[in-house]
């Protein structure tokens, strides 16, 4: 051996090559807003929407020239209120370094050079930081939509309430109530045929005016663990034949991608699942399956604008070298009438 190499250690450990991509975990999806609700804008803090209830029986027969004139309808309203919320977020050079992106080696590549190192604006750091906070809003805005509660004293669930706090606050199994209760869920696992057990009472015992809806008009809105029950059952049925086997590989609908019940889509939102699974939603440990079958047109949320929604703003303060992220938008949920929506929980 050349005394040139004489004592140099060749055990080296190649690490491969280093990639600049960063891998984001997957988030649990959530549907857009607009698909159960209609959406409304430009109001500020409150708007009024005007109710009408329909006339009945005032045809008469004919009995002479007096006439007699009943009171025409009254006019009531709903109102939409909207909560102004916001997002308040920084970041320095050390979490870029320690905490986003764990190692210096990715940092080395991402940051800027000298007194710019600390200011990650226009930098793949600024775009990984716009990537995350758009995600969390996007599924933080729906969580407050649905689980929203303004008697709690949790500061993520108390800046409105939202459509399960007021669906449930104004439900039961009586028509004296205005929501009506289908059916109870209960919590733990569902027992085999529990789902579709319960969405035939949701559809039979719903109001008349529900019920005569064309199917392509409404839908059920179901916990990720009604519809896999569901699925379940459907499988189970026809046993033994050729649909069942189609069931098993696709699914329901056009090629597994929609599931029908009485041909009305059933769409499963596991954000649901995810959201009642957390200790500090209020409605943790007493509801952990829910069936809301319903309208799109009777379920509003209220925007100033949609966009602010999706909108934030970042800048990077020089004297305490660190980098800030802002949103700020207002929002707000209501349903318009009673009868037009039944539940199950």
């Amino acid at each position: 051996m050349p005394d040139s190499i004489v004592g140099v250690d060749f055990d080296y450990t190649y690490n491969g090559i280093l990639s600049k991509d960063v891998l984001f975990k997957p988030t649990v999806s959530t549907p857009a807003i607009g698909d159960l609700m209609t959406i409304r804008q430009f109001a500020r803090c409150k708007e009024q929407l005007p109710l009408l209830t329909p006339l009945m029986k005032q045809v008469k027969a004919y009995s002479d020239c007096g006439r007699s004139f009943t009171d025409g309808v009254d006019i009531t309203n709903t109102t939409l209120e909207l909560t102004p919320l916001e997002l308040n977020m920084e970041w320095c050079k050390d979490d870029f370094e320690q905490t986003l992106l764990v190692g210096n080696n990715l940092a080395e590549e991402m940051l800027k050079d000298g007194i710019e190192e600390f200011n990650p604006s226009g930098t793949q750091i600024q775009s990984i930081i716009d990537e995350l906070i758009n995600d969390v809003m996007k599924r933080d805005t729906f969580r407050i939509f649905s689980f929203g509660d303004t008697a709690d004293a949790n500061a993520d669930y108390n800046q409105l309430d939202g459509m399960w706090t007021q669906l449930i606050a104004n439900s039961g199994e009586s028509d004296s109530y205005c929501v009506r209760k289908s059916s109870s869920l209960g919590t733990g696992a569902l027992s085999g045929g529990a789902a579709l057990t319960a969405l035939k009472a949701a559809y039979e015992n719903s109001a008349i005016i529900l019920k005569q809806i064309p199917n392509n008009q409404k839908y059920f809105a179901v916990t990720g663990s009604v519809y896999e029950n569901l699925l379940s059952s459907y499988e189970a049925n026809v046993d033994g034949t050729e649909r069942q086997f189609l069931n098993l590989v696709q699914g329901q609908g056009d090629q597994g991608t929609a599931l029908l019940y009485r041909g009305i889509t059933v769409q499963p939102i596991y954000a649901w699942d995810e959201s009642l699974a957390d200790t500090d939603n209020p409605l943790n440990g007493t509801v952990e399956h829910l069936i809301l079958y319903t309208t799109r047109e009777n379920h509003v949320a209220g925007f100033k604008r949609q966009s602010d929604a999706d909108t934030i703003s970042g800048w990077y303060e020089r004297k305490d070298r660190k980098y800030y992220v802002e949103g700020f938008y207002r929002m707000g949920y209501t349903y318009i009438h009673c009868d037009l929506q039944t539940i199950a929980f």
